[in-house]
């Protein structure tokens, strides 16, 4: 006892400094330990005997119903009946424990400990006293959480769990490995002979269809032939040498613009249909916006590289990879390896289109759910009191954590959507400028060479720098249109771009003012008041250490990690899920008052925030 007094004495006589130092100094060893525990309690709960996986005990065939029924069942369809009787009589596999620990450590460091305040970092420069340093891998508990969906069957939730761990400041790197294994297994399945679309409701279909869409934007399924001219794209000829001007023939790129379409359709109907709860619509922008962080990344480090490579050329060193591959034999009968390909367009315009539906179809239910209870209070003797919770639909109830997110992110990055615009203006210009020096038709896209700049390795030094670039923005082309129909199939178009930023804006000049015709600021100040005591949200907690959206959401700038850490734990528990919402929705005409004033892609005045109910 007289221990724990002294013990309490001397923690009580610690500076507020020393305190986050002895706290942040103890945080890695409690990261590693949660992930330890959480692996113990996943190990023996897959590996119990008196439990069944929850695919089998539904009768599917998921992937850990084959993992485990495989072992035990007898062969043929008396083996199947015996194995289907016996997991009738034991309980369903759960990992929730393993699933709390992974979520406690994942909390615990969501970005290598530096999140909440910068004063942690002295913890690790004084901990580099020892020559001994442990890099952090801040992004393993959200693998972990991953493997765990893959134990369920849950494709959308472990490629969400995958990019998570992708989209920290200390990355996981083997999650990159197992995103590309699950990507590649998902897009294989979707495009064999039996496969396509599984059957189901527009829930399993959505699914199906997403998680594909988001691999092929992940795997760059592609490959090289030979240019031929006023040949077919289907045109396979007997001796595949490579000319200096290859011709990138999508396997699975041309399959996009489909793919997109049926994506975004049953994205609506499972919207207006409350198919997804709240966190299943939240998983779905946030692996978008994880899409695109991606491509984003990929794209910078791409560039560093090549100039690399490039300077290693100057030596006497081996030519570059991609001018060695323009110049390389391919043995018969099979296809040379692609360069690298860039689908951040395509990645944005996807984001917009998931973002543009979920404004759209809240507005639409807003609108008539406003209208039904404004008429029915107007009828009612004596007239009722106007509650503004009761104009949030069960559809916006859904959508306003994903609409919350996306918001806070076009807020922050209206820059970059700019910049995004203004590098595919200046490809297709490009494009159009070499297209007519070297006699060729002015189409706008010209034939894709070799890195998307269309020319050859003896142009100079830096167009053979250019070529090293991945085929990012040079490379894209209007859909099915160019020089060369297979080049261009499948690739973003300013055209495209620019025609769904209009949508995304028109859609939320009319969600905003919808929400501004439901929601008056005079019946939201109870939510300000909670926003300026500085209340969190579930999706503020949920998307902690997440690189897309760092200083877009919580914790605010200066936020010590000690008062953070009290108002994540109240999340939840003091404010009434209705007054969450109206949080949600006070931010939101806080952040469409941002954008309205914004200088950079400024909504025209037709647009403009008003009074008036969207048409």
């Amino acid at each position: 006892m007289g221990g724990a007094a002294d013990r309490a004495t001397a923690q009580a006589d610690l500076s507020d400094d020393e305190r986050r130092v002895r706290r942040a100094a103890v945080l890695p060893l409690a990261h590693k330990a949660l992930i330890c525990y959480g692996d113990l309690a996943r190990y023996a709960e897959l590996y119990n005997e008196a439990s069944v996986p929850a695919a089998v005990a539904a009768g599917g065939h998921g992937d850990g119903a084959r993992r485990e029924g495989g072992r035990r069942g007898g062969k043929g369809g008396r083996g199947a009946a015996a194995a289907a009787a016996a997991a009738a009589d034991k309980r369903v596999k759960t990992y929730s424990k393993a699933a709390e620990c992974y979520n406690q450590a994942r909390m615990l460091l969501p970005d290598n400990g530096a999140s909440f305040s910068l004063s942690l970092l002295i913890v690790f420069c004084s901990a580099s006293r020892s020559r001994r340093r442990q890099r952090l891998r801040a992004g393993n508990p959200s693998n972990q959480l991953a493997v765990l969906a893959q134990y369920c069957a849950d494709p959308l939730s472990s490629i969400y769990h995958y990019y998570r761990a992708l989209s920290v400041r200390t990355p996981f790197s083997t999650a990159r490995a197992n995103l590309q294994i699950t990507f590649a297994k998902a897009v294989a399945r979707w495009f064999s002979s039996d496969g396509g679309e599984p059957e189901g409701d527009e829930g399993v279909k959505f699914r199906a269809a997403f998680v594909v869409l988001q691999g092929i934007l992940y795997t760059k399924d592609t490959y090289v032939v030979p240019s031929l001219p006023s040949s077919p794209c289907s045109a396979r000829p007997r001796s595949l040498q490579l000319t200096l001007e290859p011709v990138l023939f999508p396997l699975r790129l041309s399959e996009l613009p489909t793919l997109s379409l049926r994506v975004d359709d049953l994205f609506r109907t499972v919207l207006i249909d409350r198919i997804f709860t709240s966190d299943v619509v939240t998983k779905i922008v946030v692996t978008a916006l994880s899409a695109l962080w991606d491509a984003r990344i990929s794209r910078s480090s791409a560039a560093g590289q090549s100039t690399t490579t490039l300077s290693r050329t100057k030596t006497g060193s081996a030519a570059p990879q991609q001018l060695a591959t323009a110049t390389t034999s391919a043995p018969p009968g099979q296809a040379a390896p692609a360069p690298r390909v860039n689908l951040e367009p395509e990645a944005l315009v996807h984001l917009l289109s998931l973002f543009t539906l979920l404004l759209r179809t809240s507005a639409t239910e807003t609108v008539e759910l406003f209208s039904a209870n404004l008429a029915a209070a107007t009828t009612a003797a004596p007239p009722t009191p106007a509650n503004p919770a009761q104009n949030i639909s069960a559809v916006l109830r859904r959508a306003l954590p994903a609409l919350r997110i996306l918001t806070k992110w076009l807020v922050a990055q209206l820059d970059y959507v700019e910049r995004v615009t203004q590098r595919l203006e200046a490809a297709e210009r490009k494009r159009v400028a070499r297209a007519r020096a070297r006699g060729r038709p002015s189409t706008g896209t010209g034939t894709m060479g070799l890195g998307g700049s269309g020319g050859t390795a003896d142009e100079g030094e830096g167009e053979q720098h250019e070529a090293q670039q991945p085929l990012s923005l040079d490379s894209s082309g209007s859909r099915g249109s160019g020089a060369t129909p297979c080049a261009a199939a499948g690739r973003v178009s300013l055209a495209e771009l620019e025609a769904a930023l209009d949508a995304l804006w028109t859609a939320y000049a009319d969600y905003a003012n919808s929400i501004k015709l439901a929601f008056p600021s005079a019946a939201l100040d109870g939510a300000k008041a909670l926003l300026a005591n500085g209340g969190w949200l579930e999706e503020d907690v949920e998307l902690l250490g997440f690189a897309p959206l760092r200083r877009a959401m919580r914790p605010a700038d200066g936020e010590v990690v000690d008062t953070a850490g009290a108002r994540i734990r109240r999340v939840g528990r003091d404010v009434h899920p209705n007054d969450e919402q109206l949080m949600r929705i006070f931010e939101g005409q806080q952040d469409a008052l941002l954008l309205a004033d914004s200088s950079v892609r400024q909504l025209p005045p037709a647009r403009s925030f008003s009074r008036r109910a969207p048409h």
